[in-house]
């Protein structure tokens, strides 16, 4: 993406790696930390979908209570009487930032990442970004993709 480029990709804000010795035995552990930005901080939504572009096994059926993340089909479910408008110039750069953020992704072999769609009704805002993008797409998630997408397993 280029300077001034729109985007909904999450921040970064660090990645970390912390070692921690164990008491007993003195066994070191290593865990890498990635510290991102909460773009749901200070809002106060009323829905929050996590969305991948699937319908397929995307759907929460207890849609009910605060804090409860719905899924694509929810989504879709949801439209018909509970419609999210959004502006013709909001919506131009929404799909430019889109656009931008999933070129580049694919660009870096990333496949596996969602957008997180929160509705604030109080402030009239839509509070979005592209999250869980850090894990390549490997052979391992590779399979996995296709396991649920045939529906079967076997071994």
């Amino acid at each position: 993406a280029t300077k001034g480029s729109p985007t909904c990709l999450a921040k970064i804000l660090g990645i970390y790696q912390v070692t921690s010795k164990h008491l007993k035995g003195g066994k070191e552990s290593k865990m890498d930390v990635l510290v991102m930005e909460n773009l749901l901080f200070g809002r106060n939504l009323t829905r929050l979908y996590d969305l991948k572009g699937s319908s397929r096994s995307r759907y929460n059926p207890d849609s009910s209570g605060s804090n409860k993340v719905l899924l694509d089909q929810n989504l879709i479910e949801a439209m018909p009487t509970s419609p999210i408008f959004v502006g013709n110039k909001a919506k131009r750069l929404l799909e430019r930032a889109v656009w931008n953020d999933t070129s580049f992704l694919a660009s870096i072999d990333v496949m596996d990442y969602s957008l997180l769609v929160g509705i604030d009704e109080e402030k009239h805002e839509l509070v979005l970004g592209i999250i869980d993008f850090m894990r390549q797409y490997t052979w391992d998630k590779h399979l996995e993709t296709w396991v649920k997408a045939s529906g079967f397993l076997w071994w």
